[in-house]
């Protein structure tokens, strides 16, 4: 920036320069003295100070103050929970390996007709009572196993769940695919069904095509005999025990490896022959969840009967029902 300077002609400069001519003069003259008038001039030409320059400095703009920081807080979210994984215990690959000649605690339920309504007799349980048992089985972390799986357990070796317990049904009448399966499918549940051979396709009886469909949902069948005769009193085992296995091994195109006794009535004449046809294992009655190989052709079948609750089932399991 450049400081505002006096014009060189204005009267201040030249009022100097004569002033200063008329003082050379007369120092030239001789003079000694500078005359009054002269001086007087002189002091009335003093020239007007040049005027100060200031320059005009515009304030600079006061800065915007920073804003502070907002301080956002970081919010660790919680890990999300893993879920527990829960074994399927229907699933053999999560079962335990019980080595032959084992014993094996496992309740064998027998059932006969399960009916919507109440009957009066002792060999029909409605469908509420029933499906009321089947929950609390459930609950108590019971698992379906089949005889066979049973049997193998004993015999060979085999792997079974923490709490087996079987649910079987004898004769075949068909109230035991209408009101039974239906409860046993949606719980994941499996049976054994002893099927008196002549019994098949006949009236209010399961059919071929029921029974393959039962099959298929992990169903075992075995044989009743060919009649429901009392096998004490038979002299043809052959035909009650040997023929109905053939029978229902021919129409249903499956292994019929276990028998249940009619009225669980033997003898040792019957033990030696239900061994003999090839039948590996035999079903009676009884008090006990316990089985070994010395009760394999006699296993303990605890009879569910009509108006038991699921505390009567309890009982029967832990043996104080009686």
């Amino acid at each position: 920036m450049q400081t505002t300077r006096q014009h060189k002609n204005s009267p201040g400069s030249l009022l100097s320069k004569l002033v200063i001519l008329v003082l050379a003069a007369a120092l030239l003259a001789g003079c000694v003295g500078v005359p009054v008038e002269v001086m007087a001039i002189f002091q009335s030409a003093t020239p007007t100070p040049e005027p100060t320059f200031t320059p005009t400095i515009s304030p600079s703009p006061s800065p915007s103050p920073t804003p502070e920081p907002t301080l956002t807080p970081t919010l660790t979210p919680s890990p999300t929970p893993t879920p527990t994984a829960t074994l399927d215990r229907n699933d053999p690959a999560n079962w335990t390996w019980h080595a032959a000649g084992q014993p094996v605690t496992a309740p064998i339920l027998l059932y006969h007709h399960i009916t919507p309504e109440y009957v009066d007799s002792d060999y029909y349980l409605t469908l509420d009572l029933f499906t009321q048992q089947m929950d609390w089985l459930v609950a108590e972390g019971y698992t379906s196993i089949t005889a066979s799986q049973l049997v193998d357990a004993l015999t060979q070796g085999a792997k079974l769940p923490e709490k087996p317990v079987l649910i079987t049904f004898d004769d075949g009448f068909d109230d035991v695919y209408q009101y039974a399966y239906p409860v046993l499918k949606e719980r994941s549940m499996v049976a054994t069904w002893y099927l008196v051979a002549t019994y098949l396709n006949g009236q209010d009886c399961v059919t071929t095509e029921q029974a393959e469909e039962l099959i298929s949902a992990g169903w075992e069948i075995g044989s009743h005999s060919m009649t429901h005769a009392d096998l004490k009193y038979t002299e043809d085992t052959n035909y009650e025990m040997a023929q109905s296995k053939g029978l229902l091994m021919q129409e249903l195109n499956v292994p019929v490896n276990t028998f249940a006794y009619p009225f669980g009535s033997v003898n040792d004449y019957v033990f030696e022959k239900v061994y003999k046809y090839g039948f590996t294992a035999g079903m009676g009655l009884g008090k006990s969840s316990q089985h070994d190989m010395s009760t394999l052709f006699y296993l303990n079948r605890l009879v569910v009967t009509q108006g038991m609750t699921s505390p009567d089932v309890a009982a029967m399991i832990a043996g104080t029902y009686w």
